[in-house]
């Protein structure tokens, strides 16, 4: 996490930070602590904008965009099916 912490401590509106690469959704079940869990914070408080680009098959570049000023807080949910 602490890239896109450091990222975030410089980052001026419109800037761009990757977070992560592969199925998210899928991945940071895998793990305790995910950059996407903190990307998912500073979405919610409105401090980034997250988007994605498909890469192939699975694979997704996750991609987090300094805004230039804080939106409303927003909640969401994340699954996956089989």
């Amino acid at each position: 996490m602490k890239a896109l912490n450091r990222w975030m401590s410089v980052a001026e509106p419109g800037d761009r930070f990757v977070y992560h690469i592969g199925f998210l959704c899928v991945d940071r079940q895998k793990l305790r602590h995910h950059e996407g869990d903190l990307a998912q914070g500073l979405a919610r408080a409105g401090l980034v904008a997250l988007t994605q680009r498909r890469l192939g098959s699975g694979q997704y570049e996750y991609i987090a965009t300094r805004m230039s000023q804080s939106s409303p807080l927003l909640t969401w949910t994340c699954s996956y099916d089989d």
